[in-house]
């Protein structure tokens, strides 16, 4: 018998049938586990973040790392204490948004956290001037650290890097405000509270949370006093 060669068009057909439904199945998997991995890597960012915004403060009479502006940029008071590793200030989703910022050692390299600059803000600040916005200084404040948000993914902004919650969904990404909490692995972003623990919320959570706690200015302060 005449041995026969190649494939029949149904043969054909059938493979690339095959293939499309495992890439259907397939990739779903592969982003999903690619999502998560990122989301996992920056927890571990901002744990060390905290980790090191601790060693500052134990350094220096109990007093956090300073925020607000003029003043020395938050990021280069915790560089030293992580190593001087700058990767730990950079999301690893390498969004497209990230901020440039400068560091001590002459090197401008992208970052994706900000601070919550009502935690010990510099004195010469607007916020620093204001009794009202000023959160706790240190370490020995009477304030439930456990609610009161340090760190958290950004859209992008400047050399700072601070931000605000005067915000709506609509305005992060690309076309809102880039000062915004940015849910970027997913639909959630990653928060890292005084306390040192850090967890993911959506933006709507996030900003539900911040009315529960009687607004913004409450929220990043951890003042029950307005």
């Amino acid at each position: 018998m005449r041995a026969r060669l190649g494939f029949t068009l149904i043969e054909l057909l059938t493979v690339i049938a095959v293939i499309a439904v495992l890439s259907a199945i397939l990739i779903p998997v592969i982003k999903n586990a690619r999502v998560k991995a990122n989301l996992t890597k920056s927890v571990s960012n901002l744990r060390q973040l905290g980790a090191g915004g601790l060693l500052h403060a134990n350094e220096h009479n109990g007093y956090y790392p300073e925020g607000a502006f003029p003043g020395i940029r938050w990021h280069n008071q915790i560089y030293p204490y992580v190593g001087e590793d700058p990767d730990i200030f950079k999301d690893p989703t390498g969004y497209k948004m990230n901020s440039w910022v400068d560091f001590y050692d002459a090197r401008e390299l992208p970052f994706d956290y900000a601070y919550n600059a009502h935690v010990n803000p510099y004195e010469g600040s607007p916020l620093g001037d204001n009794p009202n916005l000023v959160g706790p200084r240190s370490i020995y404040a009477d304030v439930d650290t456990s609610t009161l948000p340090w760190m958290h993914t950004v859209v992008s902004q400047n050399n700072f890097v601070h931000w605000t919650f005067t915000l709506t969904e609509d305005q992060t990404g690309e076309d809102g405000h880039r000062q915004a909490f940015d849910p970027r692995h997913g639909g959630v972003g990653n928060v890292l509270w005084l306390d040192g623990h850090v967890s993911s919320h959506a933006y709507s959570e996030y900003m539900q949370i911040a009315a529960n706690a009687g607004g913004g200015r409450n929220f990043c302060t951890g003042r029950r006093d307005f």
